[in-house]
């Protein structure tokens, strides 16, 4: 409301309601990592807010509330990608999969040359944000070999240069989760950094990971 969104309008509330468990759920494990059990508890949850959301344009949602709810969807995503036996060829991964890499490629967050500026002095970002929350469980993802195909990849490495400091971060701050399944690209990525970061932000994220 406070941001111009009609919060009361049907499609708006439609997604809030979506939305509800999917945000109880991350909200749950912000700090932990689900079960399996739980997962696939949410995932009916989750599909059906990603099926709106694809219909959120059709359906007159107001941007910022179709924004607000796909940063939602990936941030439990993330939560789920934290799993230690995530293959990439089931219904729950491959799902989480093709979410994070959609929301690789939103348009938020957009660049804020304000905010970016004073992310150099105290790393920090709002929440949830889809293509933040991308790069943090891409990533994850990458950790497990199946996962690191072509298409996660190419997603890191694109995001590892994004223009927002606090995308970069994530892939900067975890980077040495490619070690053993893309130590190419996690080399690559090292060096670029290395060689051409400028915000002290990310290179601190990057120093924590090579730690």
């Amino acid at each position: 409301r406070e941001q111009g969104v009609p919060v009361e309008a049907e499609a708006n509330r439609r997604i809030q309601e979506l939305e509800r468990p999917v945000k109880e759920f991350a909200n749950k494990h912000l700090n932990s990592v689900p079960n399996f059990s739980e997962c696939m508890n949410i995932l009916p949850n989750l599909k059906a807010l990603l099926n709106a959301l694809e219909r959120a344009d059709a359906d007159g949602v107001h941007p910022k509330q179709r924004d607000y709810a796909w940063g939602t969807l990936a941030e439990a995503c993330v939560r789920i990608a934290r799993l230690e036996t995530l293959s990439c060829d089931d219904e729950l991964s491959t799902f989480v999969k093709d979410v994070l890499i959609r929301a690789s490629s939103h348009s938020e967050p957009a660049p804020d040359p304000q905010h970016d500026a004073r992310f150099d002095e105290s790393p920090s970002w709002g929440s949830p944000a889809a293509r933040i929350e991308a790069a943090k469980g891409l990533i994850l993802l990458a950790r497990h070999k199946p996962c690191a195909d072509s298409e996660v990849l190419d997603a890191i490495q694109r995001l590892s240069e994004d223009p927002v400091p606090a995308v970069r971060y994530q892939i900067a701050s975890h980077l040495n989760t490619l070690y053993r399944t893309a130590p190419e690209l996690m080399w690559c990525i090292a060096e670029r950094m290395s060689q051409k970061e400028q915000s002290r932000g990310v290179l601190q994220g990057f120093l924590v990971s090579l730690s």
